[in-house]
């Protein structure tokens, strides 16, 4: 994917990561909410 831009991930901590996961997988799960309720 190109929508990410390089700079994001240029602060790559354990700890950012986490969060970067946690916030992903809730933006996921809407995602696929929305997708089923369509």
């Amino acid at each position: 994917r190109k929508c990410m831009q390089p700079k994001d991930f240029n602060f790559k901590t354990p700890e950012n990561d986490k969060r970067f996961q946690k916030k992903f997988e809730k933006m996921a799960k809407e995602l696929q909410r929305q997708k089923a309720s369509l």
